[in-house]
């Protein structure tokens, strides 16, 4: 019987060898994350729950960039622990008091000068709140709402009144904690409790990552806080006297930019005896240091 040879079985193909994959070129983090000196100068818009209207709202208060916010300084504060009775109130003196709205209606006048009329108490007693050429504080103001206010006392048939307080919604955690409230300057459309939010964030991102420029050997003979110390303390005090040196720090650092540039001003004025008036080269030596003095009052006034 003739043999069969058997099939050779075709070669097995040869496998693809898979060409190395080029490593992807890792973006440099410097173009991802700005520097912080341009960190601060970026605009609000990058701040997380920033959008176009509040920016819009933020420019009308003279806010542009994060370094805006962070020296957009209150106005005022409220400390909780140190609110008045309504019992307690005298005459002429200026108070803040933390009430309940007991009732509140509109009524226009003969001028057609619409006002506000509210009776707020706090269990102590009882006082007569008006506001006038404010017709809209009737949508905001109801019956049970529990407010803060601040004014000065006026006498009224023998009795004492509030016109035209300054007044916000009370914050019932920082009652709780007996807080000092900052309360920031404001425009149509913006409320006290959306800025704070908003500067809490900034403050809590940023302050930590400013230079600071004055010289430790300074800062230290002065007993002064450092700059992010200073900043977050000016927008979260923890008590007066933290808040205090914190506006020490702050108007420290107004005078002392104030004397570098008097001293480059007499340093110029022997080289160049003929050239910009005093004024344009202390602004120009204020303008190279923007982080020192943004233009920003410290509230120190206030």
């Amino acid at each position: 019987m003739p043999l069969v040879p058997r099939p050779v079985p075709p070669p097995s193909p040869t496998p693809r060898r898979k060409k190395p994959r080029r490593p992807k070129a890792q973006k440099s983090k410097d173009k991802e994350r700005p520097s912080s000196a341009e960190g601060f100068l970026q605009p609000v818009t990058n701040l997380y729950g920033v959008g176009p209207r509040i920016a819009t709202l933020l420019a009308k208060l003279g806010v542009q960039t994060v370094a805006d916010m962070l020296y957009l300084f209150p106005r005022r504060y409220d400390d909780y622990s140190l609110m008045k009775p309504i019992n307690k109130l005298a005459i002429g003196e200026k108070v803040t008091l933390i009430g309940t709205i007991w009732e509140v209606r509109g009524r226009r006048g003969r001028t057609n000068q619409e006002t506000i009329h509210a009776v707020v108490t706090d269990g102590t007693g009882q006082i007569q709140v008006t506001w006038f050429n404010q017709p809209w504080l009737l949508n905001k103001l109801r019956a049970g709402l529990r407010v803060v206010m601040q004014g000065t006392v006026e006498q009224y048939l023998g009795r004492p009144v509030f016109n035209n307080p300054d007044w916000e919604m009370l914050a019932l955690d920082s009652l709780r904690t007996g807080a000092i409230v900052p309360i920031y300057p404001l425009t149509h459309g913006l409320s006290s409790h959306r800025m704070r939010q908003m500067m809490q964030a900034v403050v809590d991102q940023w302050a930590n990552k400013m230079s600071d420029p004055l010289p430790r050997a300074i800062a230290k003979r002065q007993e002064l806080p450092s700059l992010a110390q200073a900043i977050r303390h000016v927008h979260q005090p923890e008590s007066q006297e933290v808040l205090l040196a914190a506006r020490r720090r702050l108007i420290f650092d107004e005078l002392f930019l104030l004397q570098l540039g008097m001293l480059g001003q007499r340093r110029d004025c022997k080289r160049v005896p003929h050239g910009r008036s005093s004024r344009q080269r202390l602004a120009s030596t204020i303008h190279r240091q923007p982080a020192l003095c943004p233009d920003r009052g410290t509230g120190a006034g206030d």
